[in-house]
């Protein structure tokens, strides 16, 4: 079967390997879902397939096109991760589109995260899905639906991927090496985090274990500790994988001031989340919650150096009012 190695979505799968089996594979389509649960993995087997030069479905076709995958010339691909997709990455495609296919049987249009074109661009692709080509396979992948362009949705056909049982989240995990416990803790966080786990828990995982001891350092006579440590991770490309983590940690703080240890996440770290529930109130718990999320909604705008200031100065303030605190409470 085609999509053998992709774990979960069986009746996604199993619909387009029949339409590929039909060769009745053609027009726009729009893989719709939560963030890293095979979307985009789904998509790259179907467009190696839809690029084949050999008419048998084949997971191990050696033809020329299937060797120089993904680097084909019938194959146009945008991928920009969280940056905005501009109008001059449309126009590219639009030259690309007016070419016959070069060696397969139809030429295959990729764009990841379609939900974020910029205006221009949104218009100038409607231009250009507003003219039938029968030659053309367009896919788009999303795991922001709601905002993309209702007029460009109009001209999809929608493929909707749900989010993955504990069992197909388990199965992927244990391909990759990950212990029982991790695997426990990516799955407890996965519907936290807005780019999910599967695609990078080496860094969550690598990130979480240093989350504690970060939190531990706001009560503390050295707060340039905690700033050093967020520009640290700026250079290792993990701030954000840092923020979503720690807002997990200082939410299962504000969890058990409310005695809902059933729900914590970092049940392996009880002991010191339980201390610092002396240190920490509801309400600063709470803040520091809001101003991370905040910091996180920067990141999203692709302004690293407004990120990483924004998150020093919510670091400063909470460590400011977590000492004003103690010096209080010790009086």
């Amino acid at each position: 079967m085609l999509f053998d190695k992709i774990k979960g979505h069986d009746s996604v799968l199993q619909k387009l390997s029949t339409m590929c089996e039909d060769k009745s594979f053609s027009g726009v389509f729009i893989f719709k879902g939560p963030p890293s649960i095979g979307k985009h993995t789904t998509a790259k087997t179907l467009t190696k397939y839809l690029t084949c030069t050999e008419s048998e479905i084949s997971t191990d076709c050696r033809c020329s096109n299937c060797r120089q995958y993904p680097s084909v010339p019938d194959l146009f691909e945008v991928d920009k991760g969280t940056d905005l997709i501009k109008i001059e990455d449309i126009a590219a495609l639009e030259e690309y589109a007016s070419l016959l296919p070069y060696k397969s049987k139809r030429k295959v249009v990729l764009i990841n995260n379609i939900e974020n074109l910029n205006n221009h661009a949104a218009n100038r692709l409607l231009k250009l899905l507003e003219v039938p080509r029968e030659h053309i396979v367009y896919i788009f992948i999303s795991s922001n639906f709601k905002k993309i362009s209702p007029i460009i949705v109009s001209r999809c056909r929608t493929i909707e991927f749900e989010g993955l049982t504990l069992d197909a989240f388990k199965n992927i995990l244990s391909n990759q090496k990950v212990s029982d416990r991790d695997t426990e803790f990516l799955w407890s966080i996965h519907d936290q985090t807005r780019s999910g786990v599967l695609g990078r828990h080496f860094v969550y995982l690598k990130v979480e274990k240093t989350v504690p001891s970060f939190v531990k350092q706001f009560t503390g006579k050295n707060e340039n500790n905690l700033l050093i440590q967020i520009d640290e991770l700026v250079t290792k490309g993990e701030l954000t994988e840092f923020l979503e983590i720690l807002i997990v940690y200082v939410g299962d703080i504000l969890k058990m001031h409310f005695g809902c240890t059933n729900l914590i996440c970092f049940r392996h770290d009880l002991e010191n989340i339980e201390g610092l529930t002396e240190k920490w109130t509801e309400d600063l718990c709470l803040a520091l919650i809001s101003k991370l999320r905040e910091c996180l909604k920067i990141g999203d705008s692709g302004l690293n150096l407004s990120l990483r200031s924004n998150v020093r100065n919510s670091v400063s303030w909470i460590y400011m009012l977590l000492n004003k605190k103690s010096t209080t409470d010790a009086k």
